[in-house]
């Protein structure tokens, strides 16, 4: 399979990716990622407390694979620890 157009479960995807370099699965799971933001911004709003970092935490939970993508750093790897703390 060559396009992404046949990939309808878990199997294809991972069928789609075996050949692929890490960057490439790394930009799906950072895709996938963000598309959960709009979701989770509507239930945080509503329980949001002034002053409240949730948004910020999750923000960088969210944008640590797209960055990823790029390569793969000592730098990096600090962000995701702090991100993940």
């Amino acid at each position: 399979m060559s396009g992404a157009e046949g990939i309808d479960d878990r199997q294809s995807l991972r069928a789609w990716l075996g050949g692929r370099p890490r960057e490439t699965a790394l930009t799906v799971a950072a895709r996938a990622a963000l598309r959960v933001i709009p979701l989770f911004w509507s239930r945080v709003a509503s329980r949001a407390r002034r002053n409240d970092l949730a948004e910020l935490a999750t923000c960088r939970l969210l944008l640590v694979p797209s960055v990823a993508a790029l390569g793969d750093s000592a730098g990096l790897r600090a962000a995701a620890r702090a991100a993940r703390s």
